[in-house]
């Protein structure tokens, strides 16, 4: 039987090319040495970049150098280096960091002084706090990387499947929702491992990060019976994930929003999956959310 890994995405800001070089593959040669999980590293040089990759993805560790320089903004951070003694963008990007991925875990470099760190950030004890001015900072922080995964092999607790056709707005508004919750809405496209052969290894793969599935049925095909009666139903490869998800996860961790319309086909012998009716008015979140609950998902 295969054996499947989470995936666990990092990303790396420093402005300075040579560490980055040194420390990628560091982290990279992590998932040689495990066979539970999978790390997805990312590098960038500016804020920038950092910002946009951010707003992208959900990540699960963030590596910030402290003191990120743009190039039009040399001379003001190398004086303020001279005579402040403090590199001060550390907590901007801590803020933006639990804006965007809520539940990241932080690590903070820079070649001040650790205690001096601390201090930066408000002695915040989130925070992990690495010298680059030592001997082996790239292999310490690597090493640190492997054991916070080793030890925190938990976010399949936050993470929810989500099935969809072609109804971008019951997609969009499903996933927005599940932000507010603190939970993570994960699909076929964006979460399936590199180098999947079919769609049946890529489900598996992604059932075996998630804790539920949520369907989302709408009117996207049109079907006619043999005496030509026009009906509305899910697109085929709803219906089929729909039953893939209940049999892996069991059908009470499947839940089912469906779009309202008479003339709706729907789908038949898939019963104990709980269905619930998707408007505008947002009635179909509170019901969501009860749900989840007793599922027992820890929500915002």
């Amino acid at each position: 039987m295969n054996q499947y890994k989470v995936k666990y995405k990092v990303l790396v800001l420093d402005d300075n090319r040579f560490f980055l070089d040194r420390l990628y593959p560091k982290i990279c040669e992590i998932n040689l040495k495990t066979n539970q999980y999978i790390i997805e590293c990312i590098c960038v040089l500016n804020r920038r970049d950092f910002i946009n990759e951010l707003q992208s993805g959900e990540y699960d560790l963030v590596i910030i150098d402290i003191c990120i320089r743009d190039s039009d903004e040399q001379e003001v951070y190398d004086f303020l280096r001279r005579n402040m003694g403090v590199e001060f963008s550390g907590l901007d990007l801590y803020h933006e960091i639990k804006k965007c991925c809520p539940n990241a875990r932080v690590f903070a470099m820079s070649n001040l002084p650790i205690t001096h760190m601390r201090v930066a950030f408000n002695y915040n004890t989130n925070i992990d706090y690495f010298f680059k001015g030592g001997t082996m900072p790239v292999d310490e922080i690597a090493r640190c990387v492997k054991t916070y995964f080793d030890t925190n092999m938990r976010r399949i607790r936050n993470n929810v499947f989500i099935v969809y056709g072609h109804n971008e707005l019951m997609k969009k508004s499903a996933e927005n929702f599940l932000g507010t919750l603190g939970l993570r809405a994960i699909n076929l496209v964006d979460d399936s491992m590199s180098g999947i052969q079919s769609i049946y290894d890529a489900l598996e793969d992604c059932a075996n990060l998630a804790d539920c599935a949520i369907i989302l049925i709408s009117g996207d095909d049109i079907a006619y019976n043999k005496n030509g009666f026009e009906s509305y139903r899910a697109r085929q490869n709803v219906v089929f994930e729909m039953g893939f998800f209940a049999g892996f996860l069991g059908r009470g961790k499947v839940m089912v929003l469906y779009e309202e319309n008479n003339d709706f086909e729907f789908p038949s012998d898939i019963k104990g999956v709980f269905y619930i009716p998707y408007s505008n008015n947002g009635g179909w979140m509170l019901i969501l959310r009860e749900k989840l609950k007793k599922i027992g998902f820890e929500l915002n």
